[in-house]
């Protein structure tokens, strides 16, 4: 699922690539700096937190250079583009029509992963896990997940990678 390349109003951060761990793809060039993001995201509405309707999501990517990124990954409620959901300090105001829920890495330069769960002005953008999530090597693949188990509670995954050498 997701928006067709086609429908993405500007694609010069975007580039098709072929990649080792995941074959043909596309790969996201970001700046350097705090702040410098890409958005990738999908204008479908299908996810929502309804009583006996679970839900599961899951992305995997890698970056080369894991500390010049901050992400968030997720479910929100904004039209794609239309906010930064990593920068809370100023840009990302909890409101009316800005919920979201998934896992984020918030600091440049920073290995920590934590969880942002909105709704409406409540919730917590910064929620510590209690069994810490990082992003802490160059080119590491990372594959995350978030179920929702249709009664009230929403569980995060960081979901293990390896390899078997023959």
């Amino acid at each position: 699922y997701g928006t067709p390349l086609s429908h993405v109003p500007r694609l010069n951060s975007i580039t098709p690539c072929y990649d080792i761990d995941f074959g043909s793809g596309f790969k996201l060039t970001t700046g350097s700096t705090n702040g410098s993001y890409i958005e990738l995201c999908s204008q479908m509405n299908n996810f929502r937190c309804t009583s006996s309707r679970p839900w599961w999501v899951e992305t995997q990517f890698k970056f080369d250079v894991h500390d010049d990124v901050e992400f968030f990954f997720g479910i929100a409620e904004p039209i794609c583009g239309s906010t930064n959901l990593v920068d809370t300090t100023s840009t990302f105001v909890k409101a009316t029509g800005r919920d979201r829920v998934g896992l984020t890495k918030l600091i440049h330069d920073s290995d920590t992963i934590s969880i942002g769960v909105t709704q409406n002005a409540n919730g917590n953008e910064n929620i510590s896990i209690t069994n810490s999530l990082t992003y802490n090597m160059d080119n590491s693949v990372m594959k995350l997940g978030i179920y929702w188990d249709g009664i009230t509670k929403i569980y995060f995954y960081q979901l293990c990678l390896f390899q078997i050498l023959l």
